[in-house]
C-alpha cells in the first residue's frame, strides 16, 4: 500500500519548492517574533499572512503534480506499468503531501517556540491590533495551538487541491481549480481580517469563503473552546477531499 521508488521520485520533483518555502516561513517567523519593532505585528502579519500565504503556494504547485500532473505528462503509465495498484499510488502520495505540509509547521513551531522563550511577545499590544482584548505573554501551549491549527486548515486545503489532481486527467483544469481555491481562500482571510479590524461588516464576512476560517487565532488567545470545533471541521473536510479524490482516481479511466 505504499511505494517507496514513488515517494522518492515524488520527494525529488518537489524538494526545492518544499524547503525554500519551509524556509522562508522560518526565516520570516524567527524575524517578526525575534525584533521588537515587529513583534506587535507577529499576529497579524505572520499568523494572518505570511504564514498562510506561503504553505498555499507550495500545496498549489507540488498538489498538481502528485496526480494529474504525471497524468498529463505521460509518466503515470510507466508508474501503472510496474506491479502497483493505482490505490498504492494515491496512498503514497497522500503520505507526502500530508507529511510534508505537517513538516512544515512543525519547524515553525520549533523556532517560534525557541525565539518566545528568548523574547516573549506581550499579548496586549500584539492582540490589539485584531481587537482582542487579552493580557499577558504569548505561551508555549498557544504557539503550538496556533501552528496545529493553521496546519489543520493548509490540510484541508491540500486535501481539497489532492481531489482536484485525483478528479482532472489535465493539469489546466486541476491547477486551474486549485488556483481558484487557494486563491479566494488567501483573499477572503485578507479581506476578512481587514474588515474586522476596520470594523467593517461587509468586508469582515469574506473569511467565511476561506478555507483559513478554520483558524481561530482569536479563540485560541482567549481560552474559548470554538478553535477546537473549528480544527475538527478542517480535519473532516481534509479526510473527506483525500478520499473523494482517491476514489475518484481509482475509478476514472486514464489516458494511459
Amino acid at each position: 500500500m505504499f511505494s517507496l521508488p514513488l515517494f522518492k521520485q515524488t520527494v525529488k520533483a518537489n524538494w526545492v519548492m518544499f524547503a525554500v518555502m519551509g524556509a522562508l516561513m522560518a526565516i520570516f517567523l524567527a524575524q517578526f517574533a525575534g525584533m521588537e519593532m515587529t513583534q506587535s505585528l507577529l499576529l497579524l502579519i505572520y499568523y494572518g499572512m505570511i504564514g498562510l500565504i506561503l504553505p498555499t503556494i507550495y500545496i498549489l504547485i507540488s498538489s498538481n503534480k502528485l496526480l494529474a500532473g504525471q497524468v498529463d505528462k505521460g509518466s503515470m503509465a510507466y508508474v501503472l506499468s510496474t506491479p502497483k495498484r493505482r490505490i498504492t499510488v494515491c496512498l503514497t502520495q497522500i503520505i507526502y503531501q500530508v507529511g510534508t505540509v505537517v513538516i512544515m509547521f512543525a519547524v515553525t513551531t520549533v523556532a517560534h517556540l525557541i525565539v518566545n522563550a528568548a523574547m516573549p511577545l506581550d499579548l496586549a499590544s500584539a492582540a490589539a491590533v485584531l481587537k482582542i482584548n487579552v493580557i499577558g505573554t504569548l505561551s508555549a501551549k498557544q504557539i503550538v495551538l496556533m501552528n496545529l491549527t493553521s496546519c489543520a486548515s493548509c490540510l484541508a486545503l491540500s486535501g481539497l487541491c489532492y481531489m482536484f489532481s485525483g478528479i482532472f486527467n489535465l493539469s489546466k483544469f486541476s491547477s486551474g481549480c486549485s488556483g481558484i481555491v487557494c486563491g479566494v481562500s488567501i483573499l477572503g482571510s485578507l479581506f476578512g481580517m481587514f474588515g474586522s479590524m476596520l470594523n467593517v461588516d461587509a468586508l469582515a464576512l469574506f473569511k467565511y469563503v476561506s478555507v483559513y476560517s478554520f483558524f481561530d487565532v482569536e479563540g485560541i488567545l482567549t481560552g474559548t473552546s470554538t478553535w477546537i470545533v473549528l480544527f475538527i471541521v478542517a480535519l473532516c473536510i481534509s479526510v473527506i477531499a483525500y478520499v473523494v479524490g482517491t476514489l475518484r482516481f481509482c475509478k476514472k479511466d486514464l489516458p494511459l
